[in-house]
């Protein structure tokens, strides 16, 4: 589960050569549940998503202008979806157990909700999961085509470039607003692992 070794451990490195396309299946295979009533989780939407992601900004009390022209650019860009489906929440390099043999397990599920399935798709590519390999922008693993057809080969309706385009700038700047929210409440006197 430790994204550098997941990304240079010699042992798994026939694993990292499918790895982005099995993670665009089981992300497909994830969003075509269709029974979700019964699971009690939240339902967040573009519009739900991006009023809580900047709530949480203001209550870092910091006063970033790049946080400010992404979310007033996130305003403007980032798509109401059509459709809302289970969503795994915290997709990405750092919650998949792999082995030499590929894919073995999700891990983290606290997050999960109903919404947008691009905002899946996009979180394994934003740049913090790359761990040094912004050349392979799924996870630092592999190429977004090969994640996008893996999803589309397990059923999944793959969201156009700017869709994806748009949930990467919202996972930017959530993981952003996540380090500014940890940083106030260090500098409030928690001392956890962290903040």
């Amino acid at each position: 589960t430790i994204g550098n070794r997941v990304l240079r451990s010699p042992e798994l490195a026939w694993a990292r050569t499918g790895l982005a396309r099995r993670c665009g299946e089981v992300l497909a295979l994830l969003h075509g549940i269709r029974d979700t009533e019964q699971l009690g989780v939240p339902s967040r939407g573009a519009g739900n998503a991006l009023k809580g992601l900047a709530e949480r900004y203001g209550a870092t009390g910091q006063q970033r202008p790049v946080f400010d022209y992404a979310l007033n650019w996130l305003a403007d860009n980032l798509p109401q979806e059509q459709t809302r489906v289970l969503c795994h929440g915290d997709f990405r390099n750092g919650n998949l157990v792999v082995g030499a043999n590929g894919l073995r397990a999700v891990l983290d599920w606290e997050l999960a909700h109903i919404g947008p399935p691009a905002a899946d798709l996009a979180w394994v590519c934003v740049p913090s999961w790359r761990f040094q390999r912004p050349d392979l922008p799924v996870g630092g693993f592999g190429e977004r085509a090969d994640l996008l057809a893996g999803y589309a080969s397990a059923g999944g309706a793959a969201p156009d470039s700017m869709e994806l385009f748009a949930w990467e700038v919202f996972g930017v700047l959530n993981w952003g607003v996540m380090c500014a929210g940890a940083g106030k409440a260090f500098m409030d006197g928690a001392r956890s692992v962290e903040g």
